[in-house]
This record gives C-alpha cells, sequence and structure tokens, in this order.
C-alpha cells in the first residue's frame, strides 16, 4: 500500500512539472509558463510559479518559439526587417538588446538578411547574434556551415589550429618532465672516491650510465622546450581565426547578400496588334 502511494505521488508530481508550457525568447531567455491564447502576433500567458497572477502579453519581435506541455512548437515568424535610408537592412535597438529581424529555418538558425552583420556579444563566444538571434558557438558554425563557405573555412582552419596546438602543448610537457626526470637521475654521472679519512680522493672517473640517462634527459628537455614554444603561437593564432570568422562573413557574405538584394530591371520589347512598338519596364 505504502508502495502503491508513493508511486502515485511520484506519477502526479511528474504529470504536474511536465504540464508547464515553454516559451523560448530571441535573446535566448526561457519562461515557464501557462500560455493562456496564441495570437498571429504574439501570445498570452500567466508565469508558472503565478498561475492565478497577471497576465502577460509577448509580441513576435521577443517571442520565438512556444513549447507546449504536450511536446509540439509553435514558431514565430519575425517581423519585417527596418529598412534604412541607405536601402538595406539594420536590426532596431532597445534596452540594449539587438531586436529581432531575422527569421528562423527549420533548424532554429536565422536566415540571412541582406546587409546585416552578425554580432559577437560582449565577446563571448557562445553569443552570436543575428538580427537578435542568439547562437553558441556549435550553432554559429552550423550557421556559416549553411551560409557562408569562406567563413566557414576560417573558422574551421581556427579549431584545427587550435587543437593541434593544444596536442603540442600537452606533447611538449610530457616530453620535457620525462626529460627532466631523466636529467635529475643521471646529473651526478662523476664517481667520487673517497679515500680512508673521508676525504674525496677522485671524482674524474664516470658512471656512463648516469652519464647516457643525462644526455638523453638534456635532449628530451630540448625536444619539449621546442613543442611548447612553437604551441603557443599555433594556439593563439588558431583561437584568433575561430572567434574572428564572423568578421568573415560580415565583409563577404553580408555584403555580398545586400549587393546581390538590387532590384533587377528587364526591358522588354512587345509588339502591339496595331503597327508600332510597346516597351514595358520590369523590376
Amino acid at each position: 500500500m505504502k508502495h502503491s502511494l508513493t508511486i502515485a505521488i511520484l506519477l502526479l508530481c511528474a504529470a504536474f512539472v511536465q504540464a508547464q508550457d515553454k516559451i523560448i525568447t530571441r535573446d535566448g531567455r526561457q519562461i515557464e509558463a501557462k500560455v493562456e491564447r496564441v495570437k498571429s502576433n504574439g501570445v498570452e500567458y500567466r508565469m508558472w510559479n503565478n498561475l492565478t497572477g497577471p497576465l502577460f502579453e509577448m509580441t513576435d519581435a521577443e517571442a520565438v518559439t512556444i513549447i507546449f506541455s504536450n511536446g509540439t512548437t509553435h514558431v514565430f515568424q519575425a517581423p519585417a526587417a527596418q529598412t534604412t535610408q541607405s536601402g538595406g537592412y539594420a536590426p532596431a535597438y532597445g534596452d540594449n538588446r539587438q531586436r529581432m529581424t531575422a527569421q528562423i529555418d527549420d533548424q532554429g538558425l536565422p536566415i540571412p538578411i541582406p546587409g546585416v552583420q552578425v554580432v559577437k556579444w560582449n565577446n563571448d563566444d557562445d553569443d552570436y547574434r543575428l538580427g537578435g538571434v542568439k547562437m553558441d558557438e556549435e550553432r554559429f558554425e552550423l550557421f556559416l556551415q549553411k551560409n557562408c563557405t569562406p567563413a566557414y573555412e576560417r573558422f574551421r582552419s581556427g579549431v584545427k589550429m587550435k587543437r593541434a596546438g593544444w596536442a603540442l602543448f600537452g606533447s611538449g610537457l610530457g616530453i620535457w618532465t620525462a626529460g627532466l626526470a631523466l636529467c635529475l637521475s643521471g646529473i651526478d654521472y662523476y664517481v667520487v672516491v673517497y679515500d680512508g679519512k673521508g676525504n674525496v680522493k677522485d671524482y674524474s672517473s664516470m658512471d656512463n650510465s648516469r652519464y647516457n640517462c643525462y644526455v638523453a634527459g638534456a635532449v628530451l628537455c630540448a625536444f619539449g622546450s621546442a613543442a611548447l614554444t612553437a604551441s603557443i603561437p599555433l594556439m593563439i593564432v588558431g583561437i584568433h581565426k575561430k572567434d574572428h570568422a564572423y568578421e568573415t562573413y560580415n565583409e563577404q557574405c553580408a555584403r555580398s547578400l545586400s549587393s546581390n538584394s538590387t532590384p533587377e530591371f528587364r526591358l522588354n520589347l512587345t509588339t502591339g496588334h496595331v503597327n508600332g512598338l510597346g516597351v514595358s519596364l520590369n523590376f
């Protein structure tokens, strides 16, 4: 009976926990709530920890996804991008946050907008933003792979160089440590001969095995030091390439998208039913 009651209580608790809805915002926040109404341009909800409290409303400029308690999801499309006087697009700002101008694809990644650049928020590797949509480093790599080959190649090259630098650093440290141990074990390679009174009689003879250990240790220390020295610039260059791949996207891909979005003008010449020539301009 006690076991049955315990199991029933656990099942009720599990059902209570799973009954909550989750609202994912475009700046990466997750709000636990009870969704009351989903509208075409937003959602009305109550906070999960205060179900009898006030009714809140969030527009599609802030909310990106609703995950309902039954596992289904609802994805909001972002409002249209704001157009600048130069004809390009620019994200709006409010409360020091980048507002939403980017739409979301089926992978949850922002869809590139002509002229809108990627921002590395607070120089954080896990906070890249395009049109206000937040991406961590892994999702940003997927974004580059899908939308900008030059930036993706720079990102992957930086990752490989960084890993190679760390591997070289670890190997160099191990080799240097082993060499130091050999040097210490063979450093006293001269054999000291004492006379009957405890005075040094001769220290010119040499223990070959200790000497060989000392020489081998010195060589290993040299190789280890060289590996450690080479690993540092390799890691620095790799980190710099990876962390600045977003600049390559901004310089090459965002600009090319902007230039490719220039209206196309076509001039068509047609003949009418009567004598004459018709001209139409399509753009």
